[in-house]
């Protein structure tokens, strides 16, 4: 699969434009070495193109770390603070990689945006 068809999977980026997307998959592309991860490179592709528009999207919101409860009867929003030094740690795609990284066991260094 490609990375696009895996990012198209992630319900929560159904809004963004192809254009838009294959933006921020061409941005991953060029931050990543996938043979460090033991998992189809598309899909180490979307995950981390998925992990940028997430910091972006909570960061235009109101600069705090991801959401941490949601409660929908008067809708109210919890956000977190950041607690990693990685941004990696501060979102759920950037967590799976997180994952995938210690299951292939590698020692990995990667340009963070």
């Amino acid at each position: 699969m490609t990375a696009l068809a895996y990012f198209n999977m992630f319900p929560e980026f159904t809004a963004l434009s192809d254009e838009t997307k294959n933006a921020l998959i061409s941005q991953a592309s060029a931050c990543l070495d996938t043979s460090l991860f033991c998992a189809d490179s598309g899909y180490v592709i979307a995950l981390y193109a998925a992990h940028m528009a997430t910091l972006t999207s909570v960061r235009a919101l109101n600069g705090s770390g991801a959401v941490t409860s949601i409660r929908e009867g008067d809708l109210s929003i919890s956000f977190g603070t950041f607690k990693s030094t990685s941004s990696l740690g501060q979102t759920s795609y950037g967590n799976v990689l997180l994952q995938l990284m210690k299951s292939a066991g590698a020692g990995v260094a990667m340009d963070v945006i």
